[in-house]
């Protein structure tokens, strides 16, 4: 190879190498600014749902340690009022967190739940523990959304969706140990 060729050889290399990166780089561009819409959009009501996601779990501790005291009713009535305020934050973020909205709505249920499990505390105590690894999910998967730009991945939801069955199948197996067991159907 005489030096003439080899300095063409490596000028094509360097001129592919520049197309390349060019190209990379303007991809990467059209996808930060999808990202950064993304983010824009759900950066609002980051920190209501990281707050009405605490303040469900917070209050509804307090409310499953007065299960069996006097002050139980107004422990569910604030925690309930909690809820109420995920379940309206809950249609705000709808689309932009897709895939979490069931886990909102059935954390939003458990100041209901805690209190149909009054007469079983150890229920109602599995079913906090259950809620609070749902919270948590829930958390990732909002704080990754809004780091990666983008709604939250398959793996993440399935983690999240798993959490929310385990916690309602919980529910149901009490909810049917309750029911009277001669029921006879019309």
């Amino acid at each position: 190879m005489t030096p003439p060729e080899a300095t063409l050889i490596a000028a094509v290399i360097a001129a592919s190498a520049t197309v390349i990166t060019l190209l990379f780089t303007l991809m990467n561009k059209r996808g930060e600014e999808f990202r950064t819409a993304h983010r824009d959009v759900i950066a609002e009501d980051l920190k209501a749902i990281g707050k009405c996601v605490h303040e469900v779990l917070a209050l509804s501790y307090i409310q499953l340690k007065t299960i069996a005291g006097t002050q139980h009713p107004d422990r569910y009535r604030a925690a309930a009022d909690a809820a109420k305020r995920l379940k309206q934050k809950r249609l705000d973020v709808r689309y932009t967190l897709w895939g979490i909205d069931d886990a909102l709505r059935t954390l939003a249920r458990l100041p209901d739940w805690i209190g149909h499990a009054k007469p079983s505390p150890e229920t109602a105590q599995i079913l906090f523990t259950q809620a609070k690894v749902m919270g948590e999910q829930i958390d990732l998967a909002v704080r990754i959304a809004y780091v990666e730009g983008k709604p939250p991945g398959r793996w993440r939801l399935f983690r999240v969706n798993r959490a929310v069955k385990q916690f309602k199948k919980t529910y149901e197996t009490f909810s049917k140990s309750r029911r009277p067991a001669n029921l006879t159907s019309p």
